[in-house]
């Protein structure tokens, strides 16, 4: 297996390689004259992006949020262009080329190996590990993406209600590149996501951190270690974090580039992106990459069009820039903005509405609560808590620069890495900014934390790379500054190192389900693949629904382990009814009750209600289960079994470890 989905993973970078290639040629006819990691980085990259963006457009019919990258990729095209061979450029030499592909080969087997390692498992029943619920959900997105048509994370539900229909903002450029691999080869989806994205976005941030290596003449050897290790960098989570309420989201604070939520993974290529462009001199190729954030992740806008627009005010006394190139970026910043929201305005036509992505809900969540005096209190307990607690967590990077603050000053005197600094600065304020307004939002917390910690990772990254160019053996009473630099930055890829490490082998240690249950239902799935997808449904008891989020019952229902077996296996869940608003606080109930208003069976009882055929919730899911056809429920160990759905069971698997039980319905 290993072997097989490693050349599978090497095929998909170099068509990506091969098809970034040819597109960029077609407006600079010497790319790819010279092989190096800075070609290797862009070519892969406007490879998967344009194969996301033609499967996106084929499966929707042009409505995708993706085709946003078309003109922004245009635009870097024409900024680049060259239409005829320069005598002067430098020809491929040999020992470069072997050089790049021996080091690429090895980032290749490297990032694949790590993969492989952190999915799959051989102590679990299962050969995969299982995940945090949202690889799941990301999972069966990218799934019914190709079965709907409907770019949105309803998944399962768009084929039961057209009125979840219609395109919804989130991240999609991820599950667009699932798309088309699995396609391709015929993978599940959550396997193809293990063992292909998330390699090939990891490949991505090495190849981007070793052609900025590459643009500060840093050693191979020592570019390569460098790149490698900076995986693993950024803000500690010390073991002490638990004992204060203050650092309650230090956890959401202190990730790195393959340790934390996978979504996050993609901002880092991107902001490298520019920073190579920044490098390059080019600032207006630096923006127009970073305004593809938001349209791979719908949170980045707030941070990135707010951050640009900061960094230009900040640049009218700093003067990094001239005028008309401050117009442009204003203009872009503009243009990509108004792209994003006509799109939404055009085709977000469901009736079924996600919280914050609707003008009402603008409305409802800032403007009547902008004046409000416990909100205004909040506001302030976000700005002061999260640097507060970014100082806390990046204290041992903020001692580095301490121990080489002369040379850091020298550096910022620099004009990219001064551009990109005040730049990083502007982006963490806007997101920040974007948080303190939108803090109603239950994940508005994303607004910040989504943009501004690949962020602050890539100032961290760029500054460590300009200190490593400029080593210079030093006098001996000074040799001491030298060691502790090492120290710190040893100490801090150590601690992540040992915090990832210990994290994956607790999960493939843990078996969550017996070994005969999920045989069992393995069967089941396989015998009902052949005649399509299988409707099911899921039941919880009131205590699972402690959480907001485990009230997102269109999202997160039980069967995780579906995915495993067969792809479009998603159960419904039919137990919304046994949820409890929370009586806190008004702003919990709302969030409670938004989050359950999305669920299909809520739904379909409310047109009982409408229609005046409601009796009571368990003849409503007897009703759903007889229109759906379900084949099979899900109950946990914490629900109790329906008599009517006791009647109707044909088999029941009863799990030893967990105590869920799986029913194959008459």
């Amino acid at each position: 297996m290993y072997l097989t989905f490693l050349l599978q993973f090497v095929f998909v970078l170099l068509f990506f390689g091969g098809t970034g290639a040819l597109a960029i040629r077609l407006f600079n006819k010497n790319w790819f004259r010279e092989f190096d990691f800075l070609t290797l980085f862009a070519s892969v990259l406007v490879g998967a992006i344009l194969a996301a963006t033609l499967t996106a457009v084929f499966f929707t019919r042009g409505k995708t949020i993706l085709t946003a990258f078309i003109p922004l990729g245009i635009a870097l095209g024409f900024l680049h262009r060259s239409t005829h061979q320069q005598t002067e450029a430098p020809l491929r030499q040999k020992k470069n080329i072997r050089t790049t592909t021996l080091l690429a080969a090895l980032t290749t087997l490297f990032i694949f190996s790590l993969c492989y390692w952190q999915s799959v498992t051989t102590s679990s029943v299962l050969p995969f590990v299982l995940p945090h619920y949202d690889y799941i959900l990301y999972n069966n997105i990218s799934y019914f993406f190709s079965v709907t048509g409907q770019e949105n994370i309803f998944h399962i539900n768009n084929l039961y209600d057209a009125s979840y229909h219609g395109a919804k903002p989130h991240h999609y450029l991820d599950s667009w590149i699932n798309v088309l691999t699995s396609t391709a080869f015929g993978r599940l989806d959550v396997v193809n996501y293990y063992l292909c994205i998330l390699p090939l976005v990891y490949s991505l941030i090495v190849f981007g951190l070793l052609a900025l290596c590459e643009i500060k003449d840093l050693p191979t050897v020592t570019g390569f270690g460098l790149a490698f290790s900076l995986l693993f960098f950024g803000g500690v989570l010390y073991p002490w974090v638990d004992l204060f309420p203050l650092f309650a989201n230090a956890d959401n604070f202190a990730l790195t580039a393959v340790h934390g939520h996978p979504k996050l993974t993609f901002y880092y290529i991107f902001i490298l992106a520019a920073v190579v462009f920044l490098y390059k001199n080019n600032t207006l190729s630096a923006t127009l990459a970073l305004l593809c954030l938001p349209v791979m992740s719908i949170t980045a806008l707030p941070a990135i069009a707010g951050g640009l627009v900061l960094f230009l005010l900040i640049n009218l006394k700093g003067k990094w820039i001239p005028p008309v190139v401050s117009k442009k970026i204003l203009l872009s910043t503009v243009l990509t903005g108004l792209f994003i929201g006509l799109f939404y305005v055009l085709f977000d036509h469901a009736q079924v509405n996600m919280e914050g992505t609707h003008v009402g809900d603008v409305k409802a969540l800032f403007v009547e609560d902008l004046l409000n005096i416990n909100s205004l209190r909040t506001r302030i307990n976000i700005i002061g808590g999260t640097v507060i607690q970014l100082s806390a967590l990046y204290l041992p990077f903020l001692a580095l620069l301490l121990l080489f603050k002369s040379d850091f000053v020298s550096m910022l005197r620099k004009r990219e890495l001064g551009i990109f600094a005040t730049l990083a600065v502007a982006i963490c304020a806007a997101g920040l900014g974007g948080w303190v307004l939108f803090q109603r939002l239950v994940n508005g917390m994303q607004v910040f934390n989504n943009p501004a910690i690949p962020t602050i990772n890539c100032v961290c990254f760029v500054v460590i790379i300009e200190m490593a160019s400029q080593l210079q053996p030093e006098p001996k009473p000074k040799k001491f500054r030298m060691a502790a630099g090492m120290f710190l930055f040893l100490l801090v890829i150590g601690a992540h190192l040992y915090s990832f490490l210990s994290e994956k082998n607790q999960m493939k240690n843990y078996d969550h389900f017996g070994k005969e249950y999920l045989q069992a239902i393995k069967s089941f799935v396989a015998s009902s693949s052949s005649q399509g997808i299988a409707a099911g449904v899921s039941l919880k008891g009131p205590d699972e629904y402690a959480t907001v989020f485990s009230k997102y019952t269109v999202y997160y229902t039980l069967g995780d382990y579906l995915p495993f077996f067969a792809n479009g296996f998603v159960p419904i869940s039919i137990s919304d009814f046994e949820i409890k608003l929370s009586t806190a606080n008004s702003i919990d109930a709302i969030r409670d009750l938004n989050a359950v208003k999305l669920g299909l069976f809520y739904r379909f009882v409310q047109a009982q209600k409408e229609k005046g055929t409601f009796h009571t919730v368990e003849q409503s899911q007897l009703d759903f289960i007889e229109k759906y056809r379900v084949r099979y429920a899900i109950v946990s160990a914490k629900a109790t079994i329906p008599p009517f759905l006791q009647a109707r069971t044909q088999q029941q698997f009863t799990d030893t470890v967990s105590g869920e039980r799986f029913l194959i319905l008459k």
